[in-house]
């Protein structure tokens, strides 16, 4: 399972999580928050997708100054669930 996440099309956390929960099949009740992001991706079974995924996201340097630390705290979730999960791969491009 691939998922793409554009960080370009980001201008605050929610436009992330609209992103992001469709394509793991997020259930409604998801939180649009870093607790509930790790809860899904490093606990695991609430998502329609289960890890392992491959992540990748593009156009890292075009975010928002103001998203520095939320940007920084998906990417150490993602890296939490990789390592947990074998076989998720993430990658980013600038």
């Amino acid at each position: 399972m691939t998922i793409i996440i554009d960080w370009e099309l980001i201008s605050a956390p929610k436009d992330f999580f609209s992103q992001f929960l469709p394509q793991v099949k997020a259930p409604e009740w998801h939180g649009y928050n870093l607790n509930a992001l790790n809860d899904s991706l490093v606990t695991g079974d609430i998502n329609g997708i289960s890890p392992p995924y491959e992540i990748k996201n593009i156009n890292f340097l075009l975010t928002q100054d103001t998203l520095t630390d939320f940007k920084h705290g998906v990417i150490q979730i993602f890296v939490d669930s990789a390592s947990r999960h074998a076989g998720t791969r993430i990658s980013i491009t600038s």
